[in-house]
């Protein structure tokens, strides 16, 4: 397990407990949950396990040399 979804895993429970305690810092803490999920689902997050991609190879064209 890599150590992004540890992060956010843990980011998740602690924003849990403290909803769980307190309702007006768990309403401000759920609204920026939700805000940080959507923008994540927005952006496209890349996939766990693509590789990444290489630019497009670029052709080298010679111009034919004229007889002279």
């Amino acid at each position: 397990m890599s150590l992004t979804p540890v992060v956010t895993l843990a980011l998740v429970i602690t924003s849990v407990v403290l909803a769980y305690r307190d309702e007006k810092l768990g309403a401000a803490l759920m609204t920026g949950c939700a805000v940080l999920a959507a923008l994540y689902a927005l952006l496209g997050a890349p996939a766990a396990g693509a590789a990444p991609q290489a630019p497009a190879p670029t052709s080298v064209t010679e111009s034919p040399v004229q007889p002279g």
